[in-house]
Formats: structure tokens, C-alpha cells, sequence
């Protein structure tokens, strides 16, 4: 099996490709969001380019606003991939919304220990 390691920039670097992208499909604008979520539009300017460093709380924010998960946000975009892969039974077990409202009350250690364990069973290192 491969491993593929995934740097702090690679990931940071989707999920600003990501916010983007997904105000941009609701059609706002970074002035809009910034006042929905309590930032300057400044802010989520440097957000969305890769600027400044997500936070938890910010990137909680964002997945309320939007209405998705913050696994989604943070999950890293394969991009040599062209074949959608069916959702795995942890993807599946972490949309059940009981488990759902149990990620968004842990703290940002348990949560690097549940990407750690994630990570591994796929076998894939993250530095």
C-alpha cells in the first residue's frame, strides 16, 4: 500500500481553496461572511489566500455557516485522483450527527488523536 504524506501546508492550503470555493458558490462576498461570522473582510481575505492561520473557532465558524462539517473542510483534496472513492465507514460514522455533535465539543488534542487514528488505518502520514 502507498503512503502519501501530507504537509501543514498542504493542508492549509486546500482549506483556503475551499472557503473560497465555497463562497463563491454561495455567491457572497468576503465582506458578507466576515459579518456573519464576526471577522473584518480583511481577515477572511488572508483566510482564503493562505495569508494568516486558520483557527479551531474560525474554521467551527465556517463549517456552522456553511452548513458542512469540519472534516470536510479539513480533509486533503487528492489531486492525481480522478475516481470518486465511495465514503468510508469512518466518513460515515463521522456525518452521524451523534457523533457529529460529539466532535464539535472536543478539544482541538482529541481531535489531532482522531486524525492521527484516521490517518493511520488508511495509511497515510501527516508531518
Amino acid at each position: 500500500m502507498h503512503n502519501t504524506i501530507y504537509t501543514y501546508k498542504d493542508v492549509s492550503s486546500d482549506v483556503s481553496r475551499k472557503l473560497f470555493d465555497l463562497r463563491k458558490s454561495h455567491n457572497l462576498s468576503q465582506r458578507q461572511i466576515a459579518k456573519a461570522i464576526g471577522h473584518n473582510q480583511s481577515h477572511i481575505n488572508m483566510l482564503e489566500t493562505g495569508k494568516r492561520e486558520l483557527t479551531l473557532e474560525t474554521l467551527y465558524k465556517f463549517a456552522v455557516f456553511y452548513d458542512v462539517s469540519m472534516s470536510d473542510l479539513l480533509a486533503i483534496t487528492n489531486k492525481t485522483s480522478t475516481v470518486t472513492e465511495e465514503p468510508s465507514e469512518m466518513q460515515k460514522l463521522i456525518n452521524e450527527p451523534s457523533v457529529r455533535n460529539l466532535l464539535t465539543k472536543a478539544t482541538l488534542e482529541e481531535l489531532k488523536l482522531l486524525a492521527r487514528i484516521y490517518l493511520s488505518s488508511r495509511n497515510v502520514a501527516i508531518e
